[in-house]
């Protein structure tokens, strides 16, 4: 088979015909998508803010008063509502509005069932956990916990309490005589629960951000050695 070449002598294009690869062509399509991606990262960002901040339709679901004989549907509904709230702790939920719904928040470790309330310290503890700093507005209700005569409310309490003395670190020595003393009341054992939190103290050095990452780890370790 005979295959015809093309042979180009570059001797035959003068100079100014040879049009030079050009960089700047492709520097313009990578600077249009990277602002294309910029903004619609900034575009993502600020719609999550924006979603975030809505927090009266947060606190208009959470306006119900809950007691011992509550409907299950309306507990579903608070518990998918606290839900979706947490999801956006990562994002964005700035201290003014946990403050708007604290006693929401205080009524349900209180006085919600097992369910609720675990889903309550769930959210409470991971939001102390992005905003150590903004921990102390939760005191008060942990302390309402603690003094409850409730039995279930107590042991819960008892169960986070080598969680929540990391964050109040300055209220330990209130917290561990107050843990024994509502201990004796109820006639619970808290032993386990203060050897653990004098163990975590000891061993993060009164660090709640070093403390929360190694969260899982210290509390296996802990567990294991229980």
């Amino acid at each position: 088979m005979k295959v015809n070449c093309f042979h180009l002598d570059s001797t035959s294009i003068s100079s100014t015909e040879i049009i030079p690869f050009d960089v700047r062509l492709c520097l313009v399509d990578r600077s249009f998508s990277d602002n294309s991606s910029k903004q619609s990262s900034s575009s993502s960002d600020s719609s999550i803010r924006n979603k975030s901040i809505d927090i009266q339709y947060y606190r208009n679901k959470f306006s119900l008063s809950i007691d011992d004989y509550t409907s299950s549907i309306i507990i579903d509904d608070i518990l998918l509502t606290l839900n979706e709230l947490k999801s956006h702790i990562d994002n964005y939920l700035p201290i003014d509005h946990i403050e708007l719904i604290i006693d929401s928040l205080t009524t349900y470790v209180l006085t919600g069932n097992q369910q609720l309330i675990e889903r309550t310290y769930e959210f409470i503890l991971k939001y102390m956990e992005k905003y150590p700093q903004h921990s102390s507005i939760f005191y008060s209700t942990y302390i309402k916990c603690l003094l409850s005569t409730n039995s279930i409310v107590f042991q819960m309490a008892i169960d986070h309490f080598s969680h929540f003395i990391i964050y109040f670190q300055s209220k330990s020595t209130e917290l561990f005589s107050l843990l024994l003393k509502q201990g004796l009341i109820n006639k619970i054992d808290v032993t386990s629960s203060i050897t653990q939190a004098i163990r975590l103290l000891n061993l993060h050095r009164y660090d709640p951000i070093t403390y929360t990452n190694l969260t899982s780890t210290t509390m296996t370790t802990t567990t294991t050695n229980d």
